[in-house]
């Protein structure tokens, strides 16, 4: 995979300002430059503007807004490859998916027979042309229990990697609520959400699956068959400690990653009470079991280790514990023929214990072996009480891992 690329507020910056000098002919010249291109991305605006009946002020606006992001992105990398309609589709059904959820917040579902004329009226009453000064739309929303739908709307809700231009749009647009209603606005960022996606997800190389979260219209055991299962062989060291703490296993490649966060947690000796997550290549992956506490760009139960794991020598981060903030480094070693006559997963190596659970990460794990190795500490006693058991921070048991494997 090529090394992450994201585009500079210099680089910005600069297309802004290379825009805005622009005479009208130099400006329709810059657009059909744009159009030959990228042909693909200038036929979607235009079914989406069709489809939406929008009017040709706002089109205008987000032709200026798509320069903004192309050249933005050229300006960072030079060239950039031609999108295709597949990841088109894709995207634009992940940011269909997001429009419904939006649409729910305010009370209407796209499946409602009456669907369109309760948009209609929902236009009418946020438009913001009908109010005299801000303030009245506010009070309107805060009436309405739709006091935080500003924000919402706007927040980073596809979780662009792509920040500088996302925030630049974002900004952008808050300055355009006087001249288009709610409705508008709400379209308006959703093309633009998707344009900008579109350039990162062919710029950076990504998979599908990075792009748009998977369902599961088949099963994890399914998709597994229809490639040959290889193994990877794996060192995970928690970050911080020295001498240091690590493991060397073997895993299969067509677990899920909640999968291989349990096969951590018995490599590693972790208890498995806390939340986890994995930063691989610019994304965030955790599990999605509670919507409440979900932070990641994916969720791990949907995501196949494979699909994230492209090279030998790929290193990634784990961090288990919000509280205590446990880092752990994971390298791949080695991609592995499958091997018919071996377990899997396989312990083959490591140094030390595990730390004990909740004992304040690497700032209470020191302080929590220099008192129980001191006789004379105060705390000791309530210390070594709490362990339950005598614990020897030297100790590795490969027999008894293996045996929970």
């Amino acid at each position: 995979m090529k090394k992450e690329i994201l585009v500079s507020k210099k680089n910005v910056n600069k297309a802004v300002k290379y825009i805005n000098s622009l005479n009208d002919k130099e400006y329709f010249e810059l657009e059909k430059k744009f159009r030959k291109e990228q042909p693909n991305i200038f036929l979607y605006i235009g079914i989406f503007i069709e489809e939406n009946k929008m009017n040709g002020d706002i089109v205008d606006d987000i032709v200026v807004f798509m320069l903004i992001i192309w050249l933005s992105f050229k300006n960072e990398c030079e060239e950039i490859p031609i999108v295709t309609e597949e990841i088109i589709d894709l995207i634009d059904e992940e940011s269909f998916k997001n429009d419904i959820e939006m649409g729910k917040y305010f009370g209407i579902d796209i499946n409602d027979p009456e669907y369109d004329s309760k948009l209609e009226k929902l236009n009418k009453k946020f438009d913001l042309r009908n109010f005299s000064n801000p303030d009245d739309f506010l009070s309107m929303l805060e009436k309405e229990g739709l006091g935080d739908f500003i924000p919402e709307l706007f927040k980073n809700v596809s979780n662009l990697p792509q920040e500088n231009i996302d925030s630049y749009i974002a900004s952008e647009v808050v300055d355009l609520e006087d001249d288009y209603n709610l409705s508008d606005i709400a379209n308006l960022q959703s093309v633009l959400r998707v344009i900008i996606k579109l350039f990162d997800t062919i710029v950076n190389q990504r998979p599908i699956m990075q792009v748009i979260k998977s369902t599961r219209d088949a099963t994890i055991s399914n998709r597994s068959n229809q490639k040959e299962t290889n193994v990877y062989q794996v060192k995970i060291s928690l970050d911080g400690i020295k001498p240091p703490i690590w493991r060397r296993f073997l895993v299969e490649d067509d677990i899920t990653l909640d999968e291989f966060h349990e096969t951590i947690l018995d490599i590693m000796g972790w208890v498995g009470a806390h939340l986890y997550s994995f930063d691989i290549d610019g994304f965030r992956y955790e599990s999605n079991y509670d919507e409440e506490f979900f932070q990641g760009d994916y969720d791990s139960e949907e995501t196949l280790l494979r699909d994230v794991i492209k090279r030998e020598k790929q290193k990634f981060k784990y961090t288990y514990d919000f509280g205590d903030n446990w880092q752990h480094t994971i390298l791949i070693e080695k991609i592995l023929p499958f091997d018919n006559e071996q377990d899997y997963p396989f312990c083959i190596k490591g140094k030390r214990n595990c730390p004990p659970e909740d004992c304040g990460g690497i700032w209470g794990y020191q302080n929590l072996l220099k008192a129980i190795s001191d006789k004379n500490h105060p705390e000791r006693e309530e210390l070594l009480d709490w362990l339950g058991d005598e614990y020897d921070p030297e100790e590795f048991d490969i027999d008894q891992i293996n045996s929970f494997l």
